[in-house]
């Protein structure tokens, strides 16, 4: 997140298929049109008024999409992941309120779980980066400082 929280997350980028309760974004600003100021003297010759050019309607904008690491934790924690049917598997049952878990939060789950198959449950952890951190330095050493924190924490617990 943009606060340096490990979240468990898919994608680099919020889903909005499946997510709702991203603010939008704030509107462009559009520059106001002025009409050509009239002139007080007459022309000279022969001058026809000219064709009226119809207005060029305004080409639809893409919203942008939202990266993760661009929202807070409290921002990521506002959405709900879960209302919303999901179009690529029909065959998911939605879960309303489904907000996006932090990595602590998944582990104290597990841990806490009556569920005696919880204790033998092993990990593989995949940390998606990508061109996120492509040719940003000081990002990757914060990054790896957020997974070395979180890591030895829990190896404390132990």
């Amino acid at each position: 997140s943009k606060d340096g929280k490990l979240v468990i997350y898919h994608d680099q980028t919020i889903n909005k298929q499946i997510c709702t309760g991203l603010k939008p974004p704030p509107a462009p600003k559009v520059a106001k049109k002025t009409a050509p100021k009239k002139s007080k003297t007459k022309p000279k010759g022969n001058m026809e008024s000219p064709e009226p050019v119809p207005s060029a309607s305004p080409t639809p904008v893409a919203e942008p999409e939202v990266a993760l690491n661009s929202l807070t934790l409290s921002e990521l924690k506002k959405l709900d992941c879960g209302s919303l049917k999901n179009p690529r598997f029909a065959e998911q049952e939605p879960v309303p309120g489904t907000r996006i878990p932090t990595l602590d939060e998944f582990f104290d789950w597990i841990s806490k779980s009556k569920n005696p198959a919880a204790k033998t449950v092993r990990f593989n952890i995949e940390m998606k980066k990508g061109d996120l951190l492509k040719n940003h330095d000081k990002i990757k050493i914060s990054f790896s400082k957020i997974i070395y924190k979180f890591m030895f924490k829990k190896l404390l617990k132990i």
